[in-house]
């Protein structure tokens, strides 16, 4: 089965930050959402957070939206009302870009790259970094083994109960997690 080739056009602007998890693309697309006037980037392609926007949208499972359709959906709530769409993409959603596309018969066998000149056309592009990688990457290991990504004093988010309070230290998954990240940014 075939779908339609989506398009992501904003009437204004589309812009996509280009990031890695914790370089503090967070807190910039909440500040830029908090304005209602610079679109609301979210890791639309983020597997977890597409789950959520389908379940919000009140669809039961993934057949019950296409992906063209979810898209659709998504370059609208991403739109503040003069215009301006934001995404959040990180590398290893904007790596797995082509496997989500093979729905779509124009984009099959593209480089994640050629995806997104056809699907955001005219797009803008921030490269956000994090210039010491050790500290994003002992961040990255402390907020996946505790499922906490983030503490604001007065706030409180959900996490899991299978995660641990207390991370062990683990050299060898630090370095990893550098290395990748260096790779990424490169």
């Amino acid at each position: 089965q075939t779908c339609a080739l989506p398009i992501w056009i904003s009437p204004t602007v589309t812009y996509i930050i280009c990031t890695n998890p914790r370089s503090g693309s967070w807190l910039l697309s909440e500040g830029l959402a908090s304005t209602a006037l610079a679109g609301n980037p979210r890791e639309w392609f983020n597997i977890v957070e597409e789950q959520d926007h389908r379940a919000r949208w009140r669809m039961d499972n993934s057949t019950d939206l296409n992906f063209a359709a979810y898209l659709g959906l998504a370059s609208a709530e991403s739109t503040t009302s003069n215009g301006i769409s934001g995404i959040k993409l990180h590398y290893y959603q904007f790596a797995g870009l082509p496997g989500k596309m093979e729905a779509f018969k124009d984009l099959r066998g593209l480089t994640a790259a050629q995806l997104l000149a056809k699907l955001f056309p005219q797009a803008r592009y921030l490269w956000l970094t994090r210039r010491d990688k050790v500290r994003q990457a002992i961040s990255l290991v402390i907020a996946s083994s505790t499922n906490q990504w983030w503490t604001i004093e007065g706030a409180t988010q959900e996490t899991r109960d299978d995660k641990d309070d207390e991370p062990g230290f683990d050299p060898h998954a630090i370095a990893r997690i550098e290395a990748a990240q260096e790779e990424n940014d490169s």
